[in-house]
Protein backbone atom coordinates (compact mmCIF):
# COMPACT_ATOMS: atom_id res chain seq x y z
CA UNK A 1 0.00 0.00 0.00
CA UNK A 2 2.95 2.31 0.34
CA UNK A 3 4.03 1.84 -3.27
CA UNK A 4 2.83 3.90 -6.21
CA UNK A 5 0.91 0.86 -7.43
CA UNK A 6 -0.97 0.45 -4.16
CA UNK A 7 -2.12 4.07 -4.31
CA UNK A 8 -3.06 3.98 -7.99
CA UNK A 9 -6.83 4.02 -7.39
CA UNK A 10 -6.65 7.38 -5.61
CA UNK A 11 -4.57 9.10 -8.31
CA UNK A 12 -5.35 10.09 -11.91
CA UNK A 13 -4.20 7.56 -14.45
CA UNK A 14 -0.72 8.32 -15.78
CA UNK A 15 0.11 8.44 -19.47
CA UNK A 16 2.24 5.32 -19.09
CA UNK A 17 -0.62 3.41 -17.43
CA UNK A 18 -3.03 4.32 -20.24
CA UNK A 19 -0.49 3.23 -22.86
CA UNK A 20 0.07 -0.12 -21.10
CA UNK A 21 -3.69 -0.72 -20.86
CA UNK A 22 -4.47 -0.31 -24.56
CA UNK A 23 -3.25 -3.73 -25.80
CA UNK A 24 -4.74 -5.33 -22.68
CA UNK A 25 -8.07 -3.62 -23.33
CA UNK A 26 -8.30 -5.25 -26.74
CA UNK A 27 -7.87 -8.72 -25.19
CA UNK A 28 -10.30 -7.95 -22.36
CA UNK A 29 -13.00 -6.89 -24.83
CA UNK A 30 -12.64 -10.16 -26.75
CA UNK A 31 -12.80 -12.22 -23.55
CA UNK A 32 -15.84 -10.36 -22.21
CA UNK A 33 -17.86 -10.49 -25.43
CA UNK A 34 -17.09 -14.17 -26.05
CA UNK A 35 -18.05 -15.02 -22.46
CA UNK A 36 -21.40 -13.23 -22.81
CA UNK A 37 -22.17 -15.03 -26.06
CA UNK A 38 -21.25 -18.39 -24.50
CA UNK A 39 -23.64 -17.68 -21.61
CA UNK A 40 -26.38 -16.69 -24.06
CA UNK A 41 -25.98 -19.98 -25.96
CA UNK A 42 -26.38 -22.10 -22.83
CA UNK A 43 -29.47 -24.33 -22.79
CA UNK A 44 -30.77 -22.75 -19.58
CA UNK A 45 -30.40 -19.22 -20.98
CA UNK A 46 -30.90 -19.25 -24.77
CA UNK A 47 -31.23 -15.48 -25.04
CA UNK A 48 -29.02 -14.02 -27.76
CA UNK A 49 -30.94 -10.73 -27.77
CA UNK A 50 -30.13 -10.08 -24.10
CA UNK A 51 -26.47 -10.92 -24.74
CA UNK A 52 -26.31 -8.51 -27.68
CA UNK A 53 -27.85 -5.74 -25.59
CA UNK A 54 -25.40 -6.36 -22.73
CA UNK A 55 -22.43 -6.45 -25.10
CA UNK A 56 -23.60 -3.20 -26.68
CA UNK A 57 -23.65 -1.55 -23.24
CA UNK A 58 -20.22 -2.99 -22.48
CA UNK A 59 -18.69 -1.72 -25.74
CA UNK A 60 -20.15 1.74 -25.23
CA UNK A 61 -18.50 1.81 -21.79
CA UNK A 62 -15.20 0.86 -23.43
CA UNK A 63 -15.74 3.58 -26.02
CA UNK A 64 -15.95 6.16 -23.22
CA UNK A 65 -12.78 4.72 -21.70
CA UNK A 66 -10.93 5.08 -25.00
CA UNK A 67 -12.00 8.72 -25.32
CA UNK A 68 -10.52 9.49 -21.90
CA UNK A 69 -7.30 7.50 -22.26
CA UNK A 70 -6.27 7.57 -25.90
CA UNK A 71 -4.55 10.97 -25.71
CA UNK A 72 -2.59 9.88 -22.65
CA UNK A 73 -1.57 6.68 -24.40
CA UNK A 74 -0.39 8.58 -27.48
CA UNK A 75 1.76 10.95 -25.43
CA UNK A 76 3.36 8.09 -23.48
CA UNK A 77 4.03 6.08 -26.65
CA UNK A 78 5.50 9.10 -28.43
CA UNK A 79 7.83 9.77 -25.47
CA UNK A 80 8.89 6.12 -25.54
CA UNK A 81 9.61 6.31 -29.29
CA UNK A 82 11.83 9.36 -28.75
CA UNK A 83 13.63 7.60 -25.93
CA UNK A 84 14.12 4.38 -27.91
CA UNK A 85 15.39 6.05 -31.10
CA UNK A 86 17.41 8.60 -29.08
CA UNK A 87 17.77 11.04 -31.96
CA UNK A 88 19.00 14.25 -30.36
CA UNK A 89 21.82 16.78 -30.41
CA UNK A 90 24.13 16.47 -27.41
CA UNK A 91 25.96 19.75 -27.83
CA UNK A 92 25.96 22.90 -29.96
CA UNK A 93 29.48 24.10 -30.70
CA UNK A 94 29.94 27.83 -31.13
CA UNK A 95 33.60 28.27 -32.05
CA UNK A 96 35.57 27.37 -35.16
CA UNK A 97 37.85 24.83 -33.43
CA UNK A 98 34.94 22.99 -31.84
CA UNK A 99 33.16 22.73 -35.16
CA UNK A 100 36.16 21.37 -37.07
CA UNK A 101 37.75 19.04 -34.53
CA UNK A 102 34.85 17.92 -32.33
CA UNK A 103 32.07 17.56 -34.81
CA UNK A 104 31.76 13.82 -34.28
CA UNK A 105 31.10 14.44 -30.61
CA UNK A 106 28.21 16.67 -31.57
CA UNK A 107 25.85 13.80 -32.30
CA UNK A 108 24.61 11.08 -30.01
CA UNK A 109 24.37 7.60 -31.41
CA UNK A 110 20.74 6.50 -31.92
CA UNK A 111 18.72 3.49 -33.00
CA UNK A 112 17.01 2.96 -36.35
CA UNK A 113 14.36 0.31 -35.71
CA UNK A 114 11.36 0.43 -33.41
CA UNK A 115 8.48 -2.06 -33.31
CA UNK A 116 9.90 -3.74 -36.40
CA UNK A 117 9.86 -0.54 -38.49
CA UNK A 118 13.05 1.06 -39.84
CA UNK A 119 12.45 4.58 -38.63
CA UNK A 120 15.56 5.97 -40.35
CA UNK A 121 14.32 4.91 -43.78
CA UNK A 122 10.75 5.87 -42.99
CA UNK A 123 11.78 9.42 -42.12
CA UNK A 124 14.36 9.62 -44.93
CA UNK A 125 17.36 9.81 -42.63
CA UNK A 126 20.85 9.13 -44.07
CA UNK A 127 22.00 5.52 -44.12
CA UNK A 128 25.03 6.53 -42.05
CA UNK A 129 22.74 7.29 -39.13
CA UNK A 130 23.14 3.67 -38.17
CA UNK A 131 26.45 4.88 -36.74
CA UNK A 132 25.84 8.54 -36.06
CA UNK A 133 22.55 10.32 -36.45
CA UNK A 134 23.81 12.78 -39.02
CA UNK A 135 26.68 10.92 -40.55
CA UNK A 136 30.36 11.76 -40.38
CA UNK A 137 31.79 15.21 -40.85
CA UNK A 138 32.68 15.87 -44.51
CA UNK A 139 35.44 18.26 -45.53
CA UNK A 140 33.68 19.34 -48.74
CA UNK A 141 30.77 20.57 -46.68
CA UNK A 142 32.94 22.27 -44.12
CA UNK A 143 32.43 25.82 -45.37
CA UNK A 144 28.65 25.50 -45.49
CA UNK A 145 28.62 24.15 -41.94
CA UNK A 146 30.86 26.94 -40.64
CA UNK A 147 28.88 29.71 -42.30
CA UNK A 148 25.44 28.47 -41.30
CA UNK A 149 24.82 27.72 -37.67
CA UNK A 150 21.74 25.78 -38.74
CA UNK A 151 21.22 22.16 -37.76
CA UNK A 152 19.52 21.32 -41.05
CA UNK A 153 22.69 22.44 -42.93
CA UNK A 154 25.01 20.37 -40.80
CA UNK A 155 23.59 17.21 -42.31
CA UNK A 156 20.91 16.99 -44.94
CA UNK A 157 18.06 14.77 -43.76
CA UNK A 158 19.31 14.51 -40.17
CA UNK A 159 16.84 13.11 -37.61
CA UNK A 160 16.20 14.97 -34.39
CA UNK A 161 13.97 14.42 -31.39
CA UNK A 162 11.03 16.09 -33.09
CA UNK A 163 11.59 13.82 -36.13
CA UNK A 164 11.24 10.78 -33.89
CA UNK A 165 8.00 12.20 -32.51
CA UNK A 166 6.72 12.78 -36.06
CA UNK A 167 7.63 9.19 -36.87
CA UNK A 168 5.42 7.94 -34.03
CA UNK A 169 2.39 9.91 -35.19
CA UNK A 170 2.80 8.79 -38.81
CA UNK A 171 3.63 5.12 -38.37
CA UNK A 172 2.77 3.89 -34.86
CA UNK A 173 -0.20 5.98 -33.72
CA UNK A 174 -2.59 4.46 -36.32
CA UNK A 175 -2.04 1.03 -34.73
CA UNK A 176 -3.23 2.40 -31.40
CA UNK A 177 -6.19 4.10 -33.06
CA UNK A 178 -7.18 0.82 -34.73
CA UNK A 179 -8.17 -0.69 -31.37
CA UNK A 180 -10.68 2.10 -30.84
CA UNK A 181 -11.88 1.83 -34.44
CA UNK A 182 -12.45 -1.92 -34.01
CA UNK A 183 -14.71 -1.21 -31.02
CA UNK A 184 -16.65 1.36 -33.06
CA UNK A 185 -17.05 -1.24 -35.82
CA UNK A 186 -18.33 -3.86 -33.33
CA UNK A 187 -20.85 -1.34 -31.98
CA UNK A 188 -22.05 -0.56 -35.50
CA UNK A 189 -22.50 -4.28 -36.24
CA UNK A 190 -24.48 -4.82 -33.04
CA UNK A 191 -26.61 -1.79 -33.85
CA UNK A 192 -27.65 -3.75 -36.96
CA UNK A 193 -28.27 -7.00 -35.08
CA UNK A 194 -31.19 -8.84 -36.64
CA UNK A 195 -30.59 -7.39 -40.10
CA UNK A 196 -28.90 -9.14 -43.03
CA UNK A 197 -26.92 -7.09 -45.55
CA UNK A 198 -28.03 -7.72 -49.14
CA UNK A 199 -26.24 -6.84 -52.36
CA UNK A 200 -26.15 -3.28 -53.70
CA UNK A 201 -29.32 -1.61 -54.97
CA UNK A 202 -32.80 -0.98 -53.61
CA UNK A 203 -36.09 -2.91 -53.64
CA UNK A 204 -38.14 -2.66 -56.81
CA UNK A 205 -41.38 -2.92 -54.80
CA UNK A 206 -43.24 0.20 -53.68
CA UNK A 207 -41.87 1.60 -50.44
CA UNK A 208 -44.31 2.42 -47.67
CA UNK A 209 -42.04 4.75 -45.76
CA UNK A 210 -39.39 7.37 -46.55
CA UNK A 211 -37.42 9.53 -44.14
CA UNK A 212 -34.05 11.22 -43.80
CA UNK A 213 -32.10 9.84 -40.87
CA UNK A 214 -28.82 10.62 -39.18
CA UNK A 215 -26.99 7.43 -40.13
CA UNK A 216 -27.38 3.72 -40.90
CA UNK A 217 -28.21 2.86 -37.28
CA UNK A 218 -30.99 5.45 -37.22
CA UNK A 219 -32.47 3.93 -40.39
CA UNK A 220 -32.35 0.43 -38.86
CA UNK A 221 -34.07 1.70 -35.70
CA UNK A 222 -36.84 3.22 -37.81
CA UNK A 223 -37.38 -0.14 -39.50
CA UNK A 224 -37.50 -1.92 -36.13
CA UNK A 225 -40.14 0.48 -34.82
CA UNK A 226 -42.25 0.02 -37.98
CA UNK A 227 -44.15 -3.26 -37.49
CA UNK A 228 -44.67 -3.64 -41.25
CA UNK A 229 -41.02 -3.07 -42.24
CA UNK A 230 -39.27 -6.12 -43.69
CA UNK A 231 -36.52 -4.41 -45.72
CA UNK A 232 -34.88 -1.02 -45.60
CA UNK A 233 -32.51 0.84 -47.90
CA UNK A 234 -30.10 3.50 -46.67
CA UNK A 235 -28.31 5.89 -49.03
CA UNK A 236 -25.23 7.50 -47.41
CA UNK A 237 -24.98 10.33 -49.96
CA UNK A 238 -28.24 11.96 -48.86
CA UNK A 239 -29.10 9.87 -45.76
CA UNK A 240 -32.40 8.77 -47.29
CA UNK A 241 -34.05 5.84 -45.48
CA UNK A 242 -36.63 3.81 -47.43
CA UNK A 243 -38.74 1.10 -45.78
CA UNK A 244 -40.48 -1.77 -47.54
CA UNK A 245 -43.22 -4.10 -46.31
CA UNK A 246 -43.17 -6.54 -49.23
CA UNK A 247 -42.38 -10.20 -48.62
CA UNK A 248 -39.66 -10.12 -51.25
CA UNK A 249 -37.11 -7.57 -52.42
CA UNK A 250 -35.80 -7.65 -55.98
CA UNK A 251 -32.80 -5.32 -56.05
CA UNK A 252 -32.39 -2.77 -58.84
CA UNK A 253 -29.97 0.07 -59.60
CA UNK A 254 -26.83 -1.48 -58.02
CA UNK A 255 -24.57 1.23 -59.45
CA UNK A 256 -25.52 3.86 -56.87
CA UNK A 257 -24.73 4.01 -53.17
CA UNK A 258 -27.78 2.12 -51.87
CA UNK A 259 -27.33 -0.24 -48.91
CA UNK A 260 -30.27 -2.64 -48.47
CA UNK A 261 -30.90 -4.82 -45.41
CA UNK A 262 -33.39 -7.60 -44.73
CA UNK A 263 -35.02 -7.70 -41.30
CA UNK A 264 -34.29 -11.37 -40.57
CA UNK A 265 -36.82 -11.59 -37.72
CA UNK A 266 -39.56 -10.59 -40.16
CA UNK A 267 -38.37 -12.70 -43.06
CA UNK A 268 -39.13 -16.33 -43.72
CA UNK A 269 -37.11 -18.78 -41.66
CA UNK A 270 -36.33 -22.37 -42.58
CA UNK A 271 -37.62 -24.94 -40.08
CA UNK A 272 -36.20 -28.10 -41.65
CA UNK A 273 -34.73 -29.43 -44.90
CA UNK A 274 -35.93 -32.61 -46.62
CA UNK A 275 -39.13 -32.47 -44.57
CA UNK A 276 -42.80 -31.59 -44.99
CA UNK A 277 -45.65 -30.94 -42.61
CA UNK A 278 -48.16 -33.73 -42.06
CA UNK A 279 -51.72 -33.22 -43.23
CA UNK A 280 -51.54 -33.94 -46.94
CA UNK A 281 -52.08 -30.88 -49.14
CA UNK A 282 -52.74 -28.68 -46.12
CA UNK A 283 -55.17 -25.77 -46.26
CA UNK A 284 -54.00 -24.89 -49.76
CA UNK A 285 -51.78 -26.55 -52.33
CA UNK A 286 -50.43 -24.77 -55.40
CA UNK A 287 -49.48 -26.10 -58.80
CA UNK A 288 -45.85 -26.68 -59.77
CA UNK A 289 -43.75 -23.55 -60.34
CA UNK A 290 -46.27 -21.33 -58.49
CA UNK A 291 -43.51 -19.83 -56.35
CA UNK A 292 -41.08 -19.66 -59.22
CA UNK A 293 -39.37 -16.31 -59.78
CA UNK A 294 -37.17 -17.33 -62.69
CA UNK A 295 -36.61 -20.21 -65.09
CA UNK A 296 -38.41 -23.51 -64.40
CA UNK A 297 -35.48 -25.52 -63.12
CA UNK A 298 -35.71 -27.85 -60.14
CA UNK A 299 -33.81 -26.62 -57.09
CA UNK A 300 -33.00 -28.99 -54.24
CA UNK A 301 -30.43 -26.70 -52.63
CA UNK A 302 -32.66 -25.69 -49.74
CA UNK A 303 -30.03 -23.29 -48.34
CA UNK A 304 -29.59 -21.33 -51.57
CA UNK A 305 -30.78 -17.77 -52.08
CA UNK A 306 -32.91 -18.96 -54.99
CA UNK A 307 -34.81 -21.42 -52.83
CA UNK A 308 -35.25 -18.81 -50.11
CA UNK A 309 -36.77 -16.56 -52.75
CA UNK A 310 -39.28 -19.33 -53.53
CA UNK A 311 -40.09 -19.60 -49.81
CA UNK A 312 -40.67 -15.82 -49.55
CA UNK A 313 -43.07 -15.87 -52.50
CA UNK A 314 -44.82 -19.00 -51.19
CA UNK A 315 -45.29 -17.46 -47.75
CA UNK A 316 -46.82 -14.29 -49.14
CA UNK A 317 -49.19 -16.24 -51.42
CA UNK A 318 -50.20 -18.55 -48.56
CA UNK A 319 -51.15 -15.56 -46.42
CA UNK A 320 -53.25 -14.26 -49.29
CA UNK A 321 -54.99 -17.62 -49.69
CA UNK A 322 -55.25 -18.55 -46.00
CA UNK A 323 -54.47 -15.71 -43.62
CA UNK A 324 -54.02 -18.10 -40.67
CA UNK A 325 -51.06 -19.89 -42.33
CA UNK A 326 -48.39 -20.94 -39.80
CA UNK A 327 -46.04 -23.04 -41.95
CA UNK A 328 -45.36 -23.57 -45.63
CA UNK A 329 -43.80 -26.58 -47.32
CA UNK A 330 -41.89 -25.66 -50.48
CA UNK A 331 -40.88 -28.37 -52.95
CA UNK A 332 -38.04 -28.51 -55.47
CA UNK A 333 -40.54 -27.74 -58.26
CA UNK A 334 -41.55 -24.41 -56.59
CA UNK A 335 -44.89 -25.98 -55.59
CA UNK A 336 -45.99 -25.11 -52.05
CA UNK A 337 -48.49 -26.13 -49.40
CA UNK A 338 -49.98 -23.86 -46.74
CA UNK A 339 -50.49 -25.28 -43.23
CA UNK A 340 -52.59 -23.63 -40.53
CA UNK A 341 -51.74 -25.93 -37.62
CA UNK A 342 -49.80 -24.19 -34.86
CA UNK A 343 -47.35 -27.10 -34.67
CA UNK A 344 -45.93 -28.71 -37.78
CA UNK A 345 -45.43 -32.45 -37.37
CA UNK A 346 -42.44 -33.11 -39.61
CA UNK A 347 -42.40 -36.00 -42.04
CA UNK A 348 -39.56 -37.07 -44.33
CA UNK A 349 -39.64 -35.50 -47.79
CA UNK A 350 -36.43 -35.49 -49.77
CA UNK A 351 -37.78 -32.97 -52.26
CA UNK A 352 -39.04 -30.29 -49.86
CA UNK A 353 -38.33 -27.96 -46.96
CA UNK A 354 -40.54 -26.42 -44.29
CA UNK A 355 -40.54 -22.68 -43.63
CA UNK A 356 -42.29 -20.25 -41.35
CA UNK A 357 -42.55 -16.49 -41.53
CA UNK A 358 -43.90 -13.27 -40.04
CA UNK A 359 -47.61 -12.52 -39.69
CA UNK A 360 -49.33 -10.72 -42.59
CA UNK A 361 -48.70 -7.01 -43.00
CA UNK A 362 -52.01 -6.38 -44.77
CA UNK A 363 -55.31 -5.83 -42.90
CA UNK A 364 -58.95 -5.63 -43.90
CA UNK A 365 -60.11 -2.26 -45.20
CA UNK A 366 -63.66 -0.94 -45.07
CA UNK A 367 -65.08 -0.04 -48.48
CA UNK A 368 -68.43 1.41 -47.41
CA UNK A 369 -70.87 1.52 -44.51
CA UNK A 370 -74.55 0.49 -44.74
CA UNK A 371 -73.89 -1.17 -48.09
CA UNK A 372 -73.75 -4.69 -49.57
CA UNK A 373 -72.41 -6.15 -52.75
CA UNK A 374 -74.94 -7.07 -55.42
CA UNK A 375 -75.40 -10.67 -56.55
CA UNK A 376 -77.68 -12.07 -53.89
CA UNK A 377 -76.03 -14.74 -51.68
Amino acid sequence: QNSKFGQAETQPATNEWSAAMFPLAEQLILLQTNLLFEIARHDFVDNADAASARILDLLNDWKKWFLVNIHKAHHANADQAVKTLNWRVTDRYKDFVGRVFSVLGRWKKGACEINGVNACKAMNCPEKEKVYDCGEFRVENNQAKLNKNDDSRWCNGACYEWTARDFYWQYLAPKVEKIRQDVDKMIAELDLAGFERMAGGYCSSTRHGLSWGKDLKDCADRCRSDKDCRFFTYRPSNKACSRYGSATCDLIDPEHDHETYRFAARAVQKVASKKRCSGGPGAFESADWAANTGSKVRNSDFDSLGFKKWAEVAWEKCLQEVISTKHVTVFDTAKFRCHTEKTCRLLDAGNGAVWTGPPPTFTVQKVASKKRCSGGP
